[in-house]
């Protein structure tokens, strides 16, 4: 587990490298499959989260997430709702990540077909992925 710590100042600390870093860096060390931990230096809090939405928002959240959905996320008044949209889109971006390949090569394909058909075709795959989890689920 890599330990960083943030300063008042908004910097960063790695305690592995006994070293200022960036954000960027922090993205950094996440591709490279490092677990991360990053605590407020004032209270010692946990703000691992905190930090990497705001990475996400600063690096990739733009091109993800539309203003659309990030309204509609806002507007979720209900704790239960939130924590399901949290958990969907958990096992969503899971099987994405595992079907990455599969989208790659659709997408070097372009020509051959038609975009929305790729989405439709990656989306009936999330679905088998998550009701294969779901019943790995009830069996145990």
């Amino acid at each position: 587990m890599r330990k960083i710590k943030k300063y008042p100042n908004r910097r960063l600390y790695d305690t592995e490298t006994s070293s200022y870093i960036k954000l960027t860096d922090i993205r950094d060390l996440l591709t490279d499959d490092y677990d991360i931990c990053i605590s407020d230096i004032s209270d010692g809090k946990d703000i691992t989260r905190s930090v990497l939405l705001n990475l996400l928002a600063e690096d990739v959240g733009a091109s993800i997430f539309t203003e659309k959905t990030i309204i509609t996320a806002l507007k979720l008044n209900n704790p239960a709702l939130a924590e399901l949209l949290a958990r969907y889109l958990e096992k969503i971006v899971e099987v994405f990540i595992a079907e990455k390949d599969f989208f790659e090569q659709k997408l070097t394909a372009l020509d051959d077909e038609n975009p929305f058909e790729i989405i439709e075709k990656l989306a009936a795959k999330q679905k088998e992925e998550i009701i294969k989890m779901q019943n790995k689920k009830l069996k145990k």
